[in-house]
């Protein structure tokens, strides 16, 4: 019986350890695959990546204390930061997201077109 009982919580320990794991995973969005190329013919203008985290304070034992910024990874926002920097006759193409435990998009680089 303490065998079995040993199993168990050898088990149980087991699947907690990696359940509490974090897994990154990266996603990719491509219009293309979806309604076909809206811009047969792409300028290159550059390449940007951002992130949503930020450190935010420490905690007691000297451990940063992160925040992640989800309204700053939406398309929308990404559009308007490329615009700012490279004028309002720009999209953007080629997203790939960084995504921390399936939910939360950590990061992202895309690229910056220019349709002529």
């Amino acid at each position: 019986m303490k065998k079995t009982m040993i199993k168990k919580v050898l088990f149980v320990a087991l699947i907690a350890t990696f359940s509490s794991c974090n897994i990154y995973t990266v996603s990719t969005f491509q219009p293309d695959q979806n309604n076909g190329s809206d811009c047969p013919n792409p300028i290159y203008v550059a390449t940007i990546a951002k992130s949503a985290i930020s450190i935010v304070g420490l905690d007691s034992q000297g451990k940063s204390i992160e925040s992640a910024n989800q309204k700053s990874m939406t398309i929308l926002s990404l559009i308007e930061d490329a615009r700012k920097i490279y004028g309002n006759d720009v999209t953007i193409h080629n997203i790939r997201w960084d995504v921390k435990n399936r939910k939360k998009k950590t990061g992202v680089v895309y690229d910056v077109i220019k349709c002529k």
